[in-house]
């Protein structure tokens, strides 16, 4: 009878961790679908349907030079967050999260200022079309909302609070989504960038006030410094490796046209779409380790799970992306998505490289020390430069899209190659316990 017993309390409790899991997974996927698939796949080729490939190329191409810094600063503190909050007790979270905001607010602002006075010396000097600086100016000023935006939600994501998360973002999603489109038939491109300004900064101000007791906080110095062992290095790392495939773009509309650059963002909007569900669990395991010290506290268990999913995902995600992808790219965008078709044999090859990325890269910045970061993002990005420097002048889009392949395999490669050595250095370094895989996963 005793056996009996402990045998159903077993069986309840694994069914208990699938029903939190399966809650994390579907809160999470919501939050992306928030975040990103709204904007990438909802108004962006609601725009590109309205406002015409020419118009879309052009916001794009802003669009692009915004993200080359986009939200790496406030990323980078929300690396030294995810590392360090757990070393501190409950009633020093706001404090440190307020810290957070704080020196996120410093950078922001200073970077806003920056951006702006290089726009309007661009503009006086007639150094950019007109229309790449009207576009550029309230996408420069939206980074400041979006980072303090991204930051601030941090901390749920230690807590594992997903279900908010997912809220907080279907809320900027929303609101940049109907705020963009509004702007959009307005004023084309330049149109769709002011909407998406407001749309973040509606969203920034409610979020801002729901947790405003963050902001009274004191700042505290010591937590600043170590924040910024690992913020300056994380946000160069992050702006290194993300710079890469907008700079691609920029280069395409510099030496061809802004269709070029619409058909190009038409193919890797549907690539970003099947690899979605990788980025998810990616961002989900980061968010399960964060709680954890080391890596001794991955059972073996856990481990072959872990190389299992990544296995599954590399086999299954390409043959998706093959079948289905020229479908989805013509429902996306009607209008010139048949232009992007020819891309796809090309862009194939990048969807496993990002499954290593996706599932490699949490235990990296998790357990790896923070310096190798930024090396490997700086061989990523010139591993995506030079092919796009040679190859875009003579193949245009073609050349643009090999160059992201072969950004993306090396990128691959580098932090998988570094996650396997943590797991052999750090993980026979002498564990004393191991925590069950359904603790991590």
């Amino acid at each position: 009878m005793i056996f009996c017993r402990n045998t159903v309390i077993r069986i309840e409790e694994q069914i208990n961790w699938l029903k939190r899991d399966a809650s994390y997974v579907f809160w999470m996927f919501a939050e992306v679908g928030a975040a990103l698939a709204i904007p990438r796949l909802v108004l962006f080729p609601l725009a590109a349907y309205f406002i015409g490939k020419e118009q879309f190329g052009v916001f794009m191409t802003a669009m692009s030079l915004a993200l080359i810094l986009g939200t790496q600063p406030g990323n980078g503190l929300a690396i030294g967050l995810l590392k360090h909050l757990s070393d501190y007790p409950q009633q020093q979270t706001a404090q440190f999260c307020g810290t957070a905001l704080r020196l996120c607010h410093w950078a922001m602002s200073a970077t806003v200022f920056l951006g702006l006075f290089i726009v309007i010396a661009a503009g006086i000097f007639k150094l950019a079309p007109s229309e790449i600086l009207l576009c550029l100016a309230p996408l420069i000023i939206s980074l400041y909302p979006e980072n303090q935006f991204m930051l601030i939600l941090t901390e749920s994501r230690v807590h594992r609070r997903f279900r908010g998360r997912a809220i907080w973002s279907l809320l900027r999603g929303v609101g940049v989504l109907i705020c963009g489109f509004v702007g959009a038939l307005a004023d084309g491109a330049i149109g769709l960038a002011w909407g998406f300004l407001v749309g973040n900064v509606i969203a920034y101000a409610i979020l801002q006030f729901h947790y405003r007791d963050w902001s009274k906080s004191s700042y505290n110095s010591e937590m600043a410094r170590i924040l910024k062992t690992i913020w300056f290095q994380m946000t160069v790392a992050g702006v290194m490796t993300m710079s890469g495939p907008y700079l691609i773009r920029v280069i395409l509309s510099a030496i061809h046209s802004y269709n070029d650059t619409a058909d190009l963002v038409a193919a890797t909007s549907v690539m970003f779409l099947f690899s979605v569900p990788i980025t998810c669990l990616g961002g989900l395991l980061l968010s399960m380790i964060s709680k954890y010290n080391s890596i001794e506290q991955f059972s073996f268990r856990g481990k072959f799970l872990f190389l299992l999913v990544t296995l599954f995902s590399i086999t299954v995600m390409p043959v998706a992306f093959k079948l289905f992808g020229p479908f989805t790219v013509r429902i996306m965008f009607p209008k010139f998505g048949e232009d992007s078709v020819g891309l796809f044999g090309i862009l194939f090859w990048a969807i496993p490289a990002q499954i290593l990325i996706s599932f490699s890269q949490p235990i990296v910045i998790k357990f790896a020390s923070v310096r190798v970061v930024p090396v490997i993002n700086l061989v990523s990005m010139v591993a995506t430069l030079l092919p796009a420097i040679f190859l875009i002048p003579a193949y245009a889009t073609r050349g643009a899209s090999w160059a992201i392949v072969a950004g993306q395999i090396i990128t691959g490669l580098l932090w998988t190659s570094v996650a396997v050595l943590v797991f052999v250095l750090k993980g026979n370094s002498g564990a004393r316990g191991t925590v069950a895989v359904e603790e991590i996963l």
